[in-house]
């Protein structure tokens, strides 16, 4: 079972699965800590994703970094380095961990959306109505 497909059910599965398939992503030069990289790349996938989406193109931009921190925000610095490796392709895949962190359906991952949709309605309460019928 790959990364992509242990996603399946979060919001972001058909948007990783390009970012897992793509050769060696790398996060930008800005992103420095374990966490910035991993919602860098999160940020990639999420964007893929979001230009077939109902969300105003004006407002995808920052949705797509806000969703990308709100994933990441309560995720350890160790699982968060591991799964950046992952996205960019440097580390094997870790199913179980993927599945822990980045499943974020209300239906899939109760508890994990929760998580994110707090992070979402914390630091950017206008932008999470668009999100939560997509974390369903």
């Amino acid at each position: 079972m790959s990364l992509a497909t242990s996603i399946r059910p979060a919001l972001l599965g058909a948007a990783l699965l390009a970012c897992t398939l793509a050769p060696a992503m790398i996060a930008p030069a800005w992103a420095t800590t374990a966490k910035e990289r991993l919602a860098a790349d999160l940020e990639i996938s999420i964007g893929a994703f979001l230009k077939t989406s109902q969300i105003p193109e004006r407002d995808r931009d920052r949705t797509q970094k806000c969703l990308g921190e709100a994933v990441v925000a309560d995720i350890p610095v160790e699982d968060a380095a591991l799964l950046s490796d992952i996205f960019e392709q440097r580390a094997p895949a870790n199913d179980a961990l993927a599945k822990k962190w980045i499943t974020i359906g209300r239906t899939s991952a109760p508890a994990r959306n929760a998580q994110v949709m707090a992070q979402l309605q914390k630091n950017c309460p206008d932008l999470a109505p668009y999100l939560e019928p997509l974390l369903k």
